[in-house]
């Protein structure tokens, strides 16, 4: 051992490596490119398939960590070790590359402020790796390049035990994979506030991932024993690989229909299911990779993807939107969605490889991508650096005058996050601020419905996709996401339905939570994601009176929405709605409370409700609600400490107001009880469903319907917007406010 750790020469070429860090980059391009197309996907088997298939591809994290270990210890392990000089490395190639990509980022995500305002936000994203939602890859990785002298050191005591030290890490691995998917995340909206940042952040500590780092470490110690069981027992890895992947499917599919799980929930990534397909994946991947190295076909490109694969995890993130933003809207609604996703895909990946080859034949800029270009090029190749010098010159001039062209004067710009956990929104920098048509006093709170002054007037967002807006309410910039559909006619009315995150979320984690985007493009509605402000914590909110350091008047907030919209789209005014989940279900029950004259209907979900009940409302209301039984975040049964009503008694409270006669059993399976008041005045109604043994959800797949003698699953999304259609304003008299 004494005389391995003294050589220094350069070991051998792993070839496999190529190809694994080909596919673990190709996968990453291949969710984040479903997440931007996922809205094409209508009906609840296709948007099942599809994020089955998007579910299918989470082995790319692990694998990341995976080829890290692996990397790193074949590198290392039998050689001497400088602490120093292996930190200075990693600062030059990884760390400073992702300060320069951290601020690109910013700028793009971030509404203008000051100086001050963009360096601490600089400084928070270094910090948590959320500039971009794809950046906690390289986060993890730099936490693990802190950590490595003194991993080396631990694998060099336990290097002649594998099987144990394997056998533990993932007994560990698999405990807290877990509890996280057990208890942390059927909670996210937990008064603890330690288990709510643990929440935000824990996909990106380098814990979560520790088996996977140490799998790689003993897979370079063990390279030649593991390749000879591989070939020895050729089949092993693609038959493994085979079982997993229909295990995979079946467990989904109970996830879906039999445990009653969200989608959202049952694609996490982090749950007990992902720890053990990922480890099959890497097996059979590492297996593939031996049998194309023998032939090596089409090196040549494996190898160029392999060495920009690190610039393609910062820049694949700005193609994408900009495919989405301008190529998607102009795609043929004839064209089949999945040719549509296949050719984002392939655009994106090329797009993004093509950019980072360039970056790397250049001086100065490849080690923007991790990848440091002897400066001896220069020397040697001038005319060569020239030509590409002048090329990447073009595509920078181009790139900005598109930029301002279209995101500048269009004002759209579109953020996703697949990953089931995003810690903070992303604003955009150039959000729509709309103008004002209508005079009204922007400092009170509207509660009649007004002629919508917006009908005729140009459309000045993109149709079939979601656009960030920001207004001033109530002294504060404040923000919205609006999705309108393709079939928006600016001289017909179409109804609105505003949805409301829970704690700690946002408005694009409830667009992908709630799924009306689908419903919205086949019902030709209008859909908006406001979003609520921050605590103490960092956490966005609404200001229901649970969270005392929240003082913004959300109220006024939705007011001036609705205000804004109006005066520049063709909105139905007896057809505006309110949705929201958890801590935006109890803001939904507080704007009907106060808004009762200008909101339709209202269907709060597992939401937290505390505003008293009072003799203000001057009409009925209707209003549709969905609880979990088993809900530990907002108890079924109340929770006298925070002054939250139970359920039960909160129902009786919107019975009474609506004067109904009775309430009685409308739906009824194992797992949800609906019930629904009849005789209400006014052809309002209450309706309540019970969820069976559900914990904090919003219900995808709880609901059956017989559809040509089949049984289908009915998400909440389709319940309430049944309801809604059923419940306009009555009476209502349209103020002409001009």
């Amino acid at each position: 051992m004494e005389k391995k750790s003294k050589i220094t020469q350069k070991k051998p070429h792993i070839f496999e490596i190529d190809l694994l860090r080909a596919i673990t980059v190709f996968s990453v391009v291949a969710i984040h490119s479903l997440s931007y197309t996922n809205y094409l996907t209508t009906g609840l088997a296709a948007t099942q398939l599809i994020n089955l298939i998007g579910h299918a591809l989470h082995f790319n994290r692990e694998m990341f960590m995976f080829i890290t270990g692996l990397v790193l210890t074949y590198v290392y392990y039998h050689r001497q070790f400088s602490t120093k000089a292996f930190w200075l490395k990693r600062v030059s190639l990884i760390f400073i590359p992702y300060v320069v990509w951290t601020i690109i980022y910013v700028f793009i995500n971030v509404h203008s402020g000051s100086f001050l305002d963009y360096t601490k936000t600089i400084l928070w994203d270094i910090l948590t790796g959320d500039a971009s939602f794809q950046l906690y890859y390289i986060l993890l990785a730099l936490q693990f390049y802190i950590i490595f002298p003194y991993f080396l050191f631990f694998l060099k005591k336990v290097a002649h035990h594998p099987w144990l030290t394997l056998g533990i890490s993932f007994v560990i691995q698999l405990a807290w994979i877990y509890y996280d998917f057990t208890y942390l995340q059927s909670n996210l909206s937990s008064r603890n506030i330690w288990l709510q940042h643990a929440v935000l952040f824990q996909d990106r500590v380098i814990v979560t991932y520790q088996f996977f780092f140490i799998l790689g470490a003993f897979a370079a110690i063990y390279m030649n024993k593991a390749q000879a069981f591989l070939i020895k027992h050729r089949w092993f890895a693609p038959v493994l690989a085979i079982l997993a992947i229909i295990l995979y499917i079946i467990y989904y599919y109970l996830q879906l229909n039999i445990f009653g799980d969200s989608i959202t929930y049952a694609t996490s990534v982090l749950q007990p299911s992902v720890v053990m397909y990922s480890v099959v994946a890497i097996i059979f991947f590492c297996w593939l990779a031996m049998i194309w190295s023998k032939q090596q076909i089409g090196y040549k490109l494996v190898k160029v993807v392999s060495d920009t694969s690190f610039g393609i995890y910062f820049v694949h993130v700005i193609a994408l939107t900009f495919i989405a933003a301008y190529l998607l809207p102009i795609v043929p609604k004839t064209v089949p969605v999945p040719i549509t996703d296949i050719s984002v895909l392939l655009l994106a990946f090329a797009s993004s490889v093509l950019f980072c080859f360039i970056l790397l034949k250049t001086p100065l800029l490849s080690w923007t991508i991790g990848r440091a270009q002897p400066v001896q090029f220069l020397h040697n190749h001038k005319k060569k650096f020239f030509e590409i010098f002048f090329i990447l010159l073009l595509i920078i001039i181009v790139g900005t005058v598109l930029i301002n062209l279209f995101l500048e004067d269009s004002h759209v710009y579109r953020q996703h996050e697949v990953q089931k956990k995003v810690s903070r929104i992303n604003i955009a920098k150039n959000a729509i601020l709309l103008p004002i048509v209508a005079h009204i006093d922007p400092h009170s709170i509207l509660n009649v419905p007004i002629v919508s002054t917006g009908c005729r007037v140009p459309l000045s967002v993109k149709t079939n996709f979601t656009s960030t807006i920001k207004i001033q309410s109530g002294g504060m910039e404040r923000y919205f996401n609006i999705f309108i559909p393709s079939d928006y006619n600016s001289v017909i009315q179409s109804p609105l339905v505003l949805d409301f995150h829970g704690y700690a979320s946002n408005g694009f984690k409830q667009e992908q939570l709630s799924l009306f985007d689908p419903l919205a493009r086949q019902n030709n509605f209008i859909v908006i994601y406001p979003e609520g402000t921050r605590d103490k914590s960092g956490a966005l909110a609404w200001n229901t009176g649970l969270y005392p350091s929240i003082h913004a008047n959300d109220v006024l907030f939705v007011s001036n929405i609705l205000n804004y919209v109006q005066s520049n789209l063709c909105i139905d005014p007896t057809r505006i709605y309110a949705t929201g989940f958890s801590n935006g279900g109890g803001f939904v029950n507080e704007l009907a409370l106060t808004m009762f004259d200008r909101i339709a209907a209202f269907a709060p979900v597992s939401g937290s409700y505390v505003t008293p009940f009072n003799d203000a409302i001057k009409r009925t209301v209707s209003i549709i609600e969905f609880h979990g039984t088993e809900d530990n975040t907002n108890p079924y049964g109340g929770d006298k400490l925070r002054k939250e009503f139970s359920i039960t008694d909160w129902i009786k409270n919107w019975v009474k107001q609506d004067k109904c006669k009775q309430t009685q059993v409308i739906y009824k399976t194992q797992n949800v009880i609906g019930y629904g008041s009849v005789g209400c005045q006014n052809q309002s109604a209450v309706v309540h469903y019970q969820l069976i043994g559900e914990h904090h959800v919003w219900p995808i797949s709880l609901f059956k319907q017989s559809v040509d003698q089949k049984t289908q699953y009915v998400d909440a999304a389709s319940i309430i917007w049944d309801f809604f259609q059923k419940h306009p304003l009555q009476n209502a008299t349209i103020e002409n406010i001009k």
